[in-house]
């Protein structure tokens, strides 16, 4: 289940920047859908008698706005705890990874560092989403090609293959409530683009919920 954390890690993540420079946390605020995504916690967990928690985890933030991206790295040196609602993590590490692409037609592999969420377009009324029975490689192509040119106003061509999918039912709740649910999936693929793309790709994220952090990608393999 998706308790609270997207939210509350969206309020820490703006909190952070507001202590380094209140402008660049309104400029988060004002411009979230577009300007950053997150993964959830990655690391390995320990059966305890709380439960299964993590000792230590990594957490990847994406943003092609590099000042705000800045501004959150000297804010987590000057302060390194940093709050997820009621968790106080300490940040022992940060590792900052410039993302570039050669120019020309890249082939790459991705797979999905969180999870993926595309709807299907509304006939009923009612808010559908693929699941892995469904044409997965047309419509993550669709919305790879909506997004991107979207993003960078250019309209590309691109080529997919879809390498493997996996699904769950994810519940968002809000205040301990369920507010929304949802099919989330786990992808890998193979893209064949050009740069643009594949950048757009790497600092933002695809598919529907990226504000919530679904939909961020990390290279498997590159072949230039």
């Amino acid at each position: 289940m998706v308790k609270d954390y997207h939210y509350m890690l969206k309020n820490s993540i703006l909190a952070k920047l507001g202590q380094y420079d209140k402008n660049l946390s309104t400029k988060a605020h004002d411009q979230w859908d577009e300007f950053l995504v997150f993964s959830g916690f990655l690391g390995k967990l320990w059966n305890t008698e709380l439960g299964l928690l993590f000792r230590s985890a990594e957490l990847v933030i994406a943003s092609p706005d590099l000042e705000i991206m800045a501004g959150l790295s000297k804010a987590m040196l000057v302060d390194p705890f940093f709050e997820v609602g009621k968790v106080r993590l300490r940040v022992s590490q940060i590792k900052i990874e410039n993302i570039h692409i050669p120019d020309g037609i890249s082939s790459i592999e991705y797979e999905s560092l969180g999870e993926i969420v595309i709807k299907k377009a509304e006939k009923t009324g009612i808010t559908q989403h693929y699941t892995v029975k469904d044409d997965l490689s047309r419509a993550l192509k669709e919305i790879i090609e909506r997004q991107s040119e979207a993003a960078t106003h250019v309209k590309s061509e691109i080529e997919l293959e879809l390498l493997s999918a996996k699904q769950r039912r994810r519940v968002i709740y809000k205040d301990n409530v369920a507010i929304n649910s949802f099919i989330a999936l786990r992808l890998a693929f193979r893209i064949r683009t050009n740069a643009k793309v594949h950048e757009f790709m790497l600092t933002q994220g695809i598919g529907h919920h990226r504000k919530l952090g679904f939909g961020m990608l990390s290279i498997k393999n590159k072949r230039v």
